[in-house]
C-alpha cells in the first residue's frame, strides 16, 4: 500500500515496514513499545488522513 507523501507500507511478522524509496523503518512492539496495537488498522487511519 502506499501513501499520497510516496511512503510503501509492508505488514511482516516483526511489525509494519515503511519503504521510503531508500531505506526501511519498521515499526514493531519488539523496538518500541508506542507501537503495540493489535492490527495495521490502528496506525492506517493516521497515516492516511
Amino acid at each position: 500500500m502506499q501513501d499520497k507523501r510516496g511512503y510503501i507500507y509492508l505488514g511482516t511478522y516483526d511489525g509494519l515496514v515503511r519503504f521510503d524509496g531508500v531505506e526501511f523503518t519498521t515499526f514493531s512492539r519488539n523496538t518500541d513499545s508506542r507501537y503495540d496495537f493489535a492490527s495495521a488498522r490502528s496506525i492506517f487511519p493516521v497515516i492516511f488522513l
